[in-house]
């Protein structure tokens, strides 16, 4: 009766221990490396997607801002809007885009009884210019307005603002500006053209920040309006 043949297992050498130990350390590097790159790639995407939110959200209020825009070049009863950062109010680090009269309603109280408000879109800067922040400022007419455009030229945009009615829009502003052009696709200057007309269109460009990478995003928006109101 022969007895069943016995298997000799030879213990790994030297050199396959290294070349095993190598190739695991490269599949690790590649998995982690893979990690790595999805983690970066969903963090972008969730900066991007922030920054576009952001964006959407500006534009829909300055948009129906200026939807509902009023002018008025009756005498006696002028409604004016301004581009003129010197006719509005100064407090350091502060710069004013435009000032015009609403009836969008956005952010009106309850006890308001006229659709009408003045509104204003300013932005401010840090002291170390670190941050550049994105204002919505608003005083509603039945509410013993502090700005008074009745009856009066642009110059009353400055007089008695009293800064409690502003919501913050946006942080982490690159660049932004405003501009309105006439029928013709003329520039507005307040200096030398009527503002007691509405514009044919206005123009809002806007440079976003990330948090992350610091890249750019630029969005601009065309708003046309309704001239003859």
């Amino acid at each position: 009766m022969t007895s069943p043949r016995t298997l000799r297992v030879l213990p790994m050498t030297l050199i396959e221990i290294i070349t095993a130990m190598s190739i695991l350390i490269v599949i690790m590097y590649i998995v982690t490396q893979a990690f790595h790159s999805t983690q970066l790639i969903w963090r972008k995407t969730q900066q991007n997607t922030e920054l576009y939110e952001q964006a959407r959200l500006i534009m829909d209020i300055v948009t129906r801002d200026l939807q509902g825009m009023r002018a008025n070049d009756l005498p006696g009863d002028d409604i004016n809007f301004t581009l003129d950062p010197s006719e509005m109010p100064n407090p350091a680090n502060t710069t004013w885009l435009m000032a015009f009269v609403t009836t969008s309603g956005i952010g009106a109280m309850d006890g308001d009884t006229d659709p009408m408000m003045e509104v204003g879109y300013y932005y401010t800067v840090d002291a170390d210019g670190a941050d550049t922040r994105l204002w919505r400022a608003m005083t509603p007419i039945s509410a013993d307005a502090s700005w008074d455009f009745h009856n009066t030229h642009a110059s009353t945009w400055a007089n008695s603002w009293d800064g409690t009615k502003t919501a913050l829009l946006a942080t982490g502003i690159h660049t932004i500006s405003m501009a309105a052009y006439d029928s013709d696709g003329n520039s507005i200057n307040d200096a030398t053209d009527d503002t007691n007309t509405l514009p044919a269109r206005v123009t809002l460009n806007l440079e976003l920040t990330s948090g992350t990478d610091a890249s750019i995003r630029h969005f601009a928006k065309t708003v046309y309006l309704t001239t003859g109101r």
